[in-house]
């Protein structure tokens, strides 16, 4: 008789995440301050902390059938229309809606830039495979929201997922040529990400734990919030389009929340 799989435990996956992608990023920032007698460059390897984590914990408790069982849902994409058209176009959206509030609100767009397709092309690629999206997705979403839901509602295990997430990007706000670096707000940055974990576990649920939309909806993030200031240059160091970007997404955060909470009363 084989022996019973120990359960997922989000907080040991966690640990290790931060581990494995702090070392990288660790060794990253050391060595561009000096601080150790070898060159680390950035590099992507970082970013896949969690999924690295989720898969060696999954191997852990349920050997290749675990590893199997958490890669599954990559290959759900079949969840309608909707679905897809949520993930892949509701960034877009929700950025398009930022820059018409901050517009209005007599900010200059400036001209529009018009970006290679080929190198478009490339950006969007590497964006899905190092950017992100799949490193990330299988360990906050494919591993840790699935265990947390074993004991909290939808909400409080995207909140609790948001936290962490929001803790393991910390040193990104130190490491040269990342994305964080930019951010003038780590507060904004950190209610951005809360509202984006809440809004992942309202899409996962709604396309039956679909990994392969929460993939695609965190490529769309990072593809609109990149793309926006190559095509609006001048919006680019406007802090009323962040501060409009921040409400819009607050506002879908909160939407969701109340949709996740909704539903958690009528299951219950």
């Amino acid at each position: 008789m084989s022996a019973t799989p120990r359960p997922a435990s989000p907080f040991a996956f966690f640990a290790l995440a931060c581990a494995i992608s702090w070392l990288d990023w660790g060794l990253v920032i050391a060595s561009h301050r000096g601080w150790v007698p070898f060159h680390v460059g950035p590099n992507p390897w970082g970013s896949f902390g969690p999924a690295l984590a989720a898969i060696a914990l999954a191997a852990w408790h349920g050997g290749g059938a675990g590893v199997r069982a958490l890669l599954a849902p990559i290959r759900r994409w079949r969840v309608g229309a909707v679905g897809w058209a949520i993930a892949l176009l509701g960034p877009f959206a929700a950025v398009a809606l930022a820059v018409g509030i901050a517009v209005a609100l007599g900010e200059p767009a400036g001209d529009f830039a018009v970006p290679d397709p080929v190198e478009l092309l490339v950006l969007a690629i590497a964006i899905a495979i190092v950017g992100g999206p799949l490193g990330e997705e299988i360990g906050w979403r494919g591993y840790a929201l699935p265990a947390l839901l074993r004991g909290c509602s939808p909400a409080v295990a995207s909140l609790a997922v948001a936290a962490m997430w929001a803790v393991w990007h910390l040193p990104l706000f130190w490491m040269p040529g990342a994305a964080q670096e930019e951010v003038s707000s780590v507060w904004g940055f950190v209610a951005l990400l809360t509202a984006c974990s809440v809004l992942t576990t309202w899409l996962w649920l709604r396309t039956g734990g679909s990994l392969a939309i929460a993939i695609a909806f965190h490529w769309a993030i990072n593809v609109a919030t990149f793309l926006q200031p190559t095509l609006l240059p001048a919006l680019a160091e406007s802090r009323v389009f962040s501060w409009c970007l921040l409400v819009v997404g607050v506002a879908g955060g909160v939407a969701a929340v109340a949709a996740l909470a909704s539903k958690d009363r009528r299951a219950g």
